[in-house]
């Protein structure tokens, strides 16, 4: 169980830090006020940043690792949440391995044919970012909320990290909002995207932190 609990800790500790830098990666190569949904756009982004792209589904990849890692060894962990954050996990890296290997071949397409190329990148965007990556993000936020519920109660987990994952139900919450409250759209949309970027790693690596030391403590 003790060995068990480090496995929980570093798996944590990876999700925090390598979903925000997938995130941040592509954010920061991406030229200001370009668009991942727009197609002749993005593929002038992967033509100068094809190797930041690949990288950000790297750390994607390896976040999946993390998340499958710390969803089968935390101590609040249910048969069905391990089957849920392993799903998310696999989504995860799905998505990772589109992004790694989607640059050459869109690039080699679009040799062929403008329109081909900007194709094959939609079919990237919207199967893997708009597909894959967030149904991952729900999954794992599910995940999260589920498993901080089961933990206050079995005290598993200490009372303040239970309701840090609360920060979970902010995203879904936000999407609800801004569908019903016409004209709050961009405010909602600023906060759901900073409860992923923000709230989620906070919650993986004051998680996976004090997961790692309660198991150096008890050695």
């Amino acid at each position: 169980m003790v060995r068990t609990q480090v496995f929980a800790g570093v798996g944590l500790v990876s999700v925090g830090l390598f979903l925000p830098l997938s995130f941040g990666l592509e954010a920061a190569t991406r030229p200001a006020g370009t668009d991942g949904d727009n197609a002749a756009d993005s593929l002038l982004y992967l033509q100068e940043h094809g190797t930041a792209y690949a990288l950000s589904g790297c750390c994607l990849l390896l976040a999946a690792l993390g998340l499958m890692r710390a969803a089968t060894s935390v101590t609040w962990r249910t048969p069905f949440q391990t089957a849920v954050g392993s799903v998310a996990a696999g989504l995860w890296a799905f998505t990772g391995a589109l992004r790694i290997s989607s640059p050459g071949p869109i690039e080699h397409i679009r040799g062929y044919d403008q329109d081909w190329g900007e194709a094959a990148y939609l079919v990237v965007q919207m199967a893997g970012t708009q597909g894959g990556l967030l149904a991952g993000v729900v999954l794992t936020e599910f995940w999260i909320v589920t498993g901080c519920l089961l933990a206050w109660r079995s005290r598993a987990l200490p009372r303040l990290l239970c309701a840090l994952g609360m920060v979970a139900l902010l995203y879904p919450l936000v999407f609800i909002l801004g569908l019903v409250l016409e004209g709050l759209e961009d405010g909602f949309w600023i906060l759901g995207i900073g409860s992923l970027v923000v709230g989620l790693p906070a919650w993986f690596l004051a998680s996976g932190v004090w997961a790692i030391v309660t198991w150096a403590r008890s050695r």
